[in-house]
């Protein structure tokens, strides 16, 4: 296990940051956004492009979240501070949901779609399977197939899951 509060931390004769020292940056800023949400977001992914100062938070939860949800937790981070000492020249902030065509990844995803069909690829298997969401926990979601066959999908074996649109 690391001792994090007596890592040491150096630069490589490339004058880069070590690739230790960026996980623990990333994973601490992460950490330090996830906990400026309200309680019924999750944090689905966090971008960070220091190139070209831009950062992107996707979000998600059980109640749609709408434009003046975005708007808020855009003014909330920038006013927080948390990404200053990451980019001290100002940086560009992407709040955003995940929108229909990106794969579900979080729990809370199936559970939003509950009663939808997803076509999904699990790890290792050559063709998807669609299946409608009927139950979903901590671990796993309950698919039923157009059969009628009931199957539970854990989401650690879940290559991809995306939801069925039809117009």
């Amino acid at each position: 296990m690391i001792d994090f509060n007596n890592l040491v931390i150096s630069r490589p004769k490339s004058g880069l940051p070590d690739p230790l020292f960026f996980y623990v940056d990333m994973s601490t800023l992460k950490n330090k956004i996830a906990a400026l949400l309200p309680d019924h977001l999750v944090l689905l992914d966090f971008v960070l492009n220091k190139s070209q100062p831009k950062v992107q938070i996707v979000i998600d939860g059980i109640i749609p979240v709408d434009l003046n949800t975005t708007t808020q937790i855009a003014r909330t981070v920038r006013d927080s501070g948390v990404l200053d000492e990451a980019f001290p020249g100002g940086f560009q902030l992407e709040v955003t949901s995940p929108g229909l065509a990106l794969p579900l990844k979080h729990p809370v995803q199936f559970r939003k779609n509950k009663g939808r069909k997803v076509i999904v690829r699990q790890i290792g298997e050559s063709s998807p399977t669609t299946v409608e969401i009927c139950q979903v926990n901590d671990s796993s979601f309950e698919g039923r197939s157009p059969k009628g066959i009931k199957s539970w999908y854990q989401f650690d074996e879940i290559e991809s899951a995306i939801v069925e649109i039809k117009f």
